[in-house]
């Protein structure tokens, strides 16, 4: 068992001590219960963001009157630890990370396309016509002179 699973064994064998459950735990401290089983376990992969697991820590070992120093340098320690697979470092994105990419790249189409179609039907850069319509002419064309009025 890696030093974060000997660690969360203690903490399991200190809540056991103190006769609290996991859902007394999260009654106490409103860390989720399988976040709870987690830490116990010594499974980083199963927890939150490591900002939330180093604060679930804090709040887990006041519960239990520990010192968290020890707890959340393990915690740090084992998210740096590459991951080994038959020997090899795996250096295979994520689905996580993937699915991100797509809708990133989904996003950025979508932009261009509307830049796209602004560029060439809002603004064209095509100068054939003229460019302006004089405020006079737009006058003829929507108030017709009034004829004068005779005595």
């Amino acid at each position: 068992m890696n030093d974060l699973g000997n660690l969360g064994e203690e903490l399991r064998q200190r809540r056991e001590e103190f006769g609290f459950s996991r859902n007394d735990v999260y009654a106490h401290t409103h860390i989720p219960v399988n976040c709870v089983a987690a830490l116990e376990h010594g499974d980083p992969r199963q927890l939150p963001p490591a900002c939330y697991v180093a604060g679930f820590l804090r709040s887990y070992c006041a519960l239990l009157q520990l010192e968290p120093t020890r707890y959340v340098e393990a915690y740090k320690g084992a998210l740096e630890e590459p991951v080994q697979t038959g020997g090899m470092l795996d250096f295979r994105p994520s689905r996580k990370s993937s699915s991100q990419l797509v809708s990133w790249v989904a996003v950025c189409v979508v932009v261009l396309l509307f830049w796209l179609g602004y560029a060439s039907v809002v603004r064209p850069s095509d100068d054939s016509g003229p460019g302006r319509v004089e405020a006079e002419t737009v006058r003829e064309l929507v108030v017709p002179p009034t004829p004068p009025v005779e005595p």
